[in-house]
């Protein structure tokens, strides 16, 4: 039953995957304007695509106690990282709101921290 049950998941999780990738793909014509490349979109969703990848299998490798008493690391981590978009230079204001953390090319929100964290902690609770 468990490896029927995973092996639907699993299916299901990769048609979604590639129902996005073909749905990015038809507005990447878009982005020959302003990117001058028509597989900007396209490319940066695989990027990201993989290091969601990998993120999930070591998410799933980890024994789950491990997150069970690590729960005020990642609460700890989600307020200073919350507490950061207000920092000048560091937080983003877009549209009048700061809500993303910028490094460089790259930006977070520090929101998605905070969820992970709420899970973890009201796991724990």
């Amino acid at each position: 039953m468990y490896k029927k049950s995973a092996y639907f998941l699993f299916v299901a999780v990769l048609g979604l995957l590639v129902i996005g990738i073909v749905m990015l793909f038809s507005t990447s014509a878009f982005a020959r304007d302003s990117h001058g490349d028509t597989l900007f979109f396209l490319k940066r969703q695989s990027v990201w695509l993989g290091v969601g990848l990998i993120g999930c299998i070591c998410a799933a490798v980890i024994d789950y106690h491990f997150w069970q008493r690590t729960w005020w690391i990642w609460l700890s981590l989600a307020f200073v990282a919350l507490a950061c978009c207000y920092v000048p230079h560091l937080g983003m204001r877009i549209n009048g709101s700061r809500r993303w953390i910028g490094f460089g090319p790259a930006s977070f929100q520090p929101s998605e921290v905070a969820k992970l964290a709420a899970v973890f902690f009201l796991a724990w609770w």
